[in-house]
């Protein structure tokens, strides 16, 4: 029997420090990107506009048919700000700077 917890936790290690090496920019936009499909089925995108890291604020623009939509702060505050807080722990807040149409 081949004992493969060393190799498993061999590799666990290793994704763990790329994932380390990664920029707060990087885990945001991946943070976005597991929603993304969700708002582009809608006609709809979120584009990452900046992040202030000391303050850990996400500032986002919504597009498409995110534009005047009233589910659109739902969406941004049920959806967006918990997956991304979820996986990005140091982002205290999501913040639409404007929306724009197409």
């Amino acid at each position: 029997m081949v004992d493969i917890t060393g190799e498993i936790a061999a590799e666990f290690k290793q994704n763990l420090e790329l994932e380390k090496r990664k920029t707060l920019t990087e885990r945001v936009e991946e943070a976005l990107d597991i929603i993304r499909p969700a708002v582009q089925g809608d006609g709809g995108d979120i584009v990452l506009d900046e992040i202030n890291e000391e303050r850990g604020l996400v500032f986002l623009k919504l597009v498409g048919s995110c534009h005047g939509c009233p589910s659109s702060q739902a969406t941004l505050k049920n959806g967006v700000e918990r997956i991304v807080k979820d996986r990005v722990p140091e982002i205290q807040e999501i913040i639409v700077v404007n929306t724009l149409g197409d």
